[in-house]
């Protein structure tokens, strides 16, 4: 998930600093192995934060917003409406920039998570939310199960 982005972060982030001699990754050298070790910086910064906070289905944002309306205690079937209606929009938002800046990873990043979330809406519609990976442990935890990392 997210978390994996932390350490290759600091894999590429120690390589940019060798190989540039400051830790500025703002500032580029104009030199191709710093630029590169730069790269993988921000590549990583950028992918850590797409992954946490675009709450697409079922990209790793949806599980974090799933988790929070457990927290809240949101009943089973609010929650599937939620998730489905934020991923909805996302996705298509995802699908509108890819078409718009000729984004073919947007548009095929858009049209995967609009089609799981169609997926997770077809089990939500015959009330069988339930069965999904991703809510199969909601009611117990909105019941006052105990939260640990497993449950995110």
């Amino acid at each position: 998930g997210p978390l994996t982005h932390v350490p290759m972060f600091f894999v590429w982030f120690i390589a940019f600093a060798a190989s540039a001699g400051n830790t500025d990754l703002m500032r580029g050298t104009g030199k191709f192995f710093p630029e590169l070790m730069r790269s993988g910086c921000w590549i990583n910064i950028l992918l850590f934060l797409f992954n946490l906070f675009i709450p697409a289905y079922p990209l790793d944002g949806s599980r974090v917003l799933t988790s929070l309306l457990a927290m809240l205690s949101v009943s089973l079937k609010t929650a599937g409406w939620v998730v489905i209606l934020v991923s909805t929009i996302m996705s298509i938002a995802l699908l509108a920039f890819g078409f718009i800046y000729i984004s073919f990873m947007s548009v095929f990043i858009g049209a995967y998570t609009l089609g799981e979330t169609y997926k997770l809406y077809s089990l939500h519609r015959l009330d069988r939310l339930q069965e999904h990976p991703t809510f199969k442990k909601y009611n117990e935890l909105t019941r006052g199960g105990s939260w640990t990392a497993q449950a995110i």
